[in-house]
């Protein structure tokens, strides 16, 4: 019983990281102007689907 309780905060955990870690990434891509998004071949509405990429298909 307690393998699974730890277990279960383990995933827990490392979800909120991973998502504390593309958070910073879409805050730090939403600082730059649509010029330097545009050169990264972005524009602000595509920023969510472009750091959740490898988990969501949009």
């Amino acid at each position: 019983m307690m393998d699974n309780f730890f277990a279960s905060l383990g995933q827990g955990f490392n979800a909120y990281l991973a998502s504390r870690s593309r958070m910073g990434e879409i805050q730090k891509l939403n600082a730059k102007s649509d010029r330097e998004l545009s050169a990264m071949g972005l524009k602000r509405e595509d920023i969510p689907r472009h750091v959740y990429r490898d988990i969501f298909y949009m």
